[in-house]
């Protein structure tokens, strides 16, 4: 197995998704549009979220990023301080309990072997910036994390 070193250090980037955790960056997008404030909100997003994939195939984007691009879209006109509890509750609450056995023993290893473990996701930085917690030895995270303007 071969990994880059940096620096002189062996580093070792292990993607979130289906390393660490069971769900994707579609299942957060999701919970945050599922618990909009309104009704009609929460069935405007899911909806958005909903035509994301068939969206991103008709215009031919086949890559993962470009799907969550879009599903996160639907996260628009949300407050600040909307997405962060939420996205507290969605990690306390999905992602504490999909941790994958396979992945604490593959970070294990890796720290075991020498490794620098970084870790990296599609997933918003509001929900996994609680996942280093769960490990030991994880050096850094990097995730999307979205843009305010004004408070949304």
């Amino acid at each position: 197995m071969g990994f880059p070193r940096w620096g002189g250090k062996k580093i070792a980037w292990i993607r979130v998704e289906g390393s660490l955790i069971r769900q994707g960056p579609l299942s957060l997008a999701s919970y945050f549009a599922a618990n909009a404030q309104s009704f009609s909100d929460r069935i405007t997003k899911l909806g958005m979220i909903a035509f994301s994939g068939p969206l991103c195939r008709l215009l031919g984007q086949k890559d993962r990023s470009s799907q969550s691009r879009m599903a996160y879209f639907s996260l628009r006109d949300m407050s600040e301080d909307r997405i962060f509890v939420l996205g507290k509750e969605y990690f306390e609450n999905i992602l504490s309990d999909a941790i994958l056995p396979g992945g604490r023993g593959l970070v294990e290893r890796l720290h075991r072997e020498g490794y620098e473990i970084v870790l990296y996701s599609d997933g918003l930085s509001h929900a996994l910036e609680y996942l280093p917690s769960q490990f030991k030895n994880i050096s850094q995270l990097y995730c999307n994390s979205l843009e305010f303007s004004q408070g949304m």
